[in-house]
């Protein structure tokens, strides 16, 4: 999956053209322009939607913008609008909605990166707040023994 970071600094979820986490690319009518931490302006080129059939419709909106080059940003604050609760640990997020995790990731290089899998921590001051049903697929007991 491409990579894919939750932001909760991000007004909206900016996607690069080549990821693999979106759908339904349509061409900008009319383009947004975003303000970069460098100054730098970017504008969007197309829209589209995430492939997180999980998420609500108004949480899979996003922009797509060609210069983004080191991954995409989902924006937080969209998806706690949108009905979701973000989770964060120091060690991974998780993002529910109704009380199902439909999001997670884990933190790598100081940035939540999400997969469409669905993570559950194993280190006891990890857990996400709410229960969850699903199987854990990467166990963290290694990290801080």
């Amino acid at each position: 999956m491409s990579n894919v970071v939750a932001d909760t600094g991000a007004t909206g979820t900016f996607v690069e053209m080549n990821a693999d986490c979106i759908v339904n690319i349509q061409p900008a009518d009319p383009p947004i322009h975003v303000v970069c931490p460098n100054g730098e302006i970017m504008q969007s080129t197309h829209t589209a939607e995430l492939s997180f059939t999980k998420l609500p419709p108004a949480a899979r909106k996003c922009h797509v913008f060609p210069s983004l080059a080191s991954g995409s940003l989902i924006s937080v604050g969209v998806l706690c609008d949108a009905g979701c609760i973000a989770t964060f640990g120091g060690n991974f997020v998780n993002i529910t909605l109704n009380g199902e995790t439909v999001l997670s990731g884990v933190r790598t290089d100081r940035l939540w990166h999400i997969s469409d899998k669905t993570i559950i921590p194993t280190h006891p001051f990890d857990r996400p707040v709410a229960n969850a049903t699903i199987p854990k697929i990467i166990d963290y007991s290694n990290i801080l023994a």
